[in-house]
C-alpha cells in the first residue's frame, strides 16, 4: 500500500557521498509500494442477480469532521461539503412532491362554498351555504398512470443523485491525488537539489586540491542552479494542485497524504463493462425514465376513453325576505364524461410522449455505450499503470546500482563530478516515473469504479 515518504536508496547514497546527508535524511524520496490484486471472481460475482451485493467502495463511514488523511476522507469531505449536492437534493424534493400530488389526485375533492345575495326589484336577500364531495371513479386509467410515471421520476431523480454523488467523489479523488503527485516530487526535487549543492561543495575541494578543473566546477554550478529552479517549480506545482483541493473539497489537505489501501476493483474487464451496463446509476435513471415516459404514454392514450365522477352536494339556504323560506336540501349524481372532438390534441399529446419515450430509448443505448467505453479506457489505464511501476521499480534498482559504481569510480578519481549527477539525474527521473504510475493506477482504479456505477456510498 502506499505508505509515508521515506528517503530513497539512491538518494541516501549521494548524500553519504556529499557529505550532507544529515539534513535530508527522513526528508525524500517516495514510499514504498506493493499494488493491491484484483478481486477474485469470488469478491465480485458475475450473476447478475447478485450486483447489489459488490463491494462499493472503501471509507464510505469515515466519521464527520475527521481531517483529511487519505482518500476516503477527501471523498467524505467533497460530499459533506458539496453544494451541487445540496442543490440536486433540493431538486429531488420537487419530484417527491410531483408523487405527491399525483396522488392526491386519487382522493376525494371537498369544497365549501358560501354566498350571499340581494336582489334589489324583489327585495329579496338570501345566503347560502354548501359542502360538494366529488370523486372521480373512472378516468381511463390516466391518474393510475400519473402516479406511477411520477414514482418513476422520483426514482430516476436518486439514480441522478447518485451520478453526481459519483462525480463528486471522482473529483475528489483526482484533486487529492494530485496533491500528493506533486508533494512525492517537490520532495524528490528538494532531495536532488541538496544532493547536488553537496556535490558542489566535494567539488570545491577538489578542485582546490588539483583533483577537478575549473570547468567541472561551472558544470556543477549550473546543475545547482537547474536543480533549485526546478525545486522551485515543483513547489510551486504542490500550492496549485493544493488550491484546487480546497476548492473542490471544500477543505485543506493537510500535511499527511497518504493514498491509503487500492479500492477493490471488479475482478476482470468483463465484469466492469457488465456493471457499466446495468449498475452505474445513470444508466438506472434512464431506465426510470424509459418507465415513466410508457406510462406518460399510457396516460395520453386515457383521454380517449370516457371519464366517470361521483358528485354529491348538501346545501342550507337561509332567506331573510322573500317569499320563498330557508331550508337543506342535498343531492348526488354521477357524471359521465366522453370526449369527441378536441381539435388533434389528444392525438397529438400522445405522439409526443410516444416520441418522448424513443429519445430515452436512444439516451440509454448512448449512456451505455459511453460507460463501457470509460471502462475500457481505465482499465487499460490501469494494467499500463501497473506496467509502468514494474519498469520504473527495474530501472530503480539498476540505476541504484548504477549510481554506485559511478561514485566508487568516482571517489578514486577515475570519474568526474558531473558524471555522478548525470547518473543521479537518471535515477530522478526513474523516481518521478514511479510516482506518476502510482498516482495514474490509483486515479484508474477509481476512475474504474465510477465507469462501473459502483463509486458511492451504498
Amino acid at each position: 500500500m502506499f505508505l509515508g515518504c521515506r528517503i530513497s536508496p539512491a538518494l541516501l547514497l549521494a548524500l553519504a557521498a556529499c557529505g550532507a546527508e544529515q539534513d535530508a535524511v527522513g526528508r525524500l524520496g517516495v514510499s514504498d509500494y506493493s499494488p493491491v490484486p484484483f478481486a477474485t471472481e469470488n469478491q465480485v460475482s458475475s450473476n447478475p442477480h447478485e450486483l447489489e451485493e459488490v463491494p462499493q467502495i472503501v471509507g464510505a463511514s469515515t466519521p464527520t469532521g475527521v481531517a483529511i488523511h487519505d482518500i476516503a476522507s477527501a471523498m467524505q469531505a467533497a460530499v459533506i461539503n458539496s453544494n451541487v449536492l445540496e442543490q440536486n437534493e433540493y431538486l429531488a424534493t420537487i419530484e417527491d412532491e410531483d408523487l405527491a400530488q399525483a396522488v392526491g389526485r386519487l382522493r376525494p375533492v371537498v369544497e365549501f362554498v358560501a354566498s350571499a345575495n340581494e336582489d334589489f326589484r324583489l327585495g329579496d336577500r338570501n345566503s347560502n351555504a354548501s359542502i360538494i364531495v366529488e370523486q372521480v371513479i373512472f378516468s381511463g386509467g390516466g391518474r393510475r398512470a400519473q402516479i406511477s410515471a411520477a414514482s418513476e421520476i422520483v426514482d430516476a431523480t436518486q439514480q441522478q443523485l447518485r451520478a453526481i454523488e459519483q462525480q463528486v467523489r471522482l473529483s475528489a479523488v483526482q484533486a487529492y491525488v494530485s496533491v500528493w503527485r506533486e508533494f512525492q516530487i517537490m520532495e524528490l526535487r528538494e532531495g536532488s537539489f541538496l544532493v547536488t549543492e553537496g556535490q558542489l561543495a566535494a567539488a570545491r575541494n577538489r578542485v582546490s586540491a588539483g583533483q577537478d578543473t575549473q570547468i567541472i566546477l561551472s558544470q556543477v554550478e549550473a546543475r545547482l542552479a537547474e536543480s533549485q529552479a526546478e525545486f522551485l517549480a515543483a513547489e510551486g506545482e504542490f500550492q496549485i494542485a493544493r488550491s484546487a483541493f480546497l476548492s473542490e473539497v471544500g477543505q485543506d489537505p493537510g500535511s499527511d497524504l497518504r493514498l491509503g489501501p487500492m479500492p477493490v476493483i471488479p475482478g476482470n474487464q468483463t465484469l466492469a463493462e457488465q456493471f457499466a451496463r446495468t449498475e452505474h446509476p445513470n444508466v438506472r435513471a434512464l431506465r426510470h425514465e424509459i418507465a415513466a415516459a410508457e406510462f406518460s404514454v399510457n396516460e395520453a392514450r386515457s383521454t380517449y376513453r370516457p371519464s366517470l365522477s361521483l358528485v354529491g352536494r348538501v346545501d342550507e339556504t337561509l332567506v331573510t325576505s322573500g317569499t320563498s323560506g330557508p331550508g337543506t336540501g342535498g343531492s348526488i349524481g354521477l357524471t359521465l364524461t366522453q370526449p369527441i372532438f378536441s381539435g388533434g390534441q389528444r392525438r397529438s399529446r400522445e405522439r409526443q410522449a410516444v416520441a418522448q419515450m424513443q429519445s430515452l430509448y436512444a439516451s440509454l443505448e448512448r449512456q451505455i455505450d459511453l460507460n463501457v467505453r470509460a471502462a475500457q479506457a481505465a482499465w487499460t489505464g490501469y494494467e499500463i499503470a501497473a506496467r509502468r511501476i514494474e519498469i520504473a521499480n527495474s530501472r530503480i534498482n539498476s540505476l541504484t546500482e548504477a549510481f554506485q559504481a559511478v561514485r566508487r569510480t568516482a571517489e578514486v578519481g577515475a570519474a568526474t563530478t558531473t558524471e555522478v549527477l548525470d547518473v543521479e539525474d537518471d535515477l530522478l527521473r526513474a523516481q518521478i516515473d514511479l510516482v506518476n504510475a502510482r498516482a495514474d493506477q490509483v486515479l484508474a482504479a477509481y476512475e474504474i469504479l465510477e465507469a462501473s456505477g459502483l463509486l458511492s456510498s451504498d
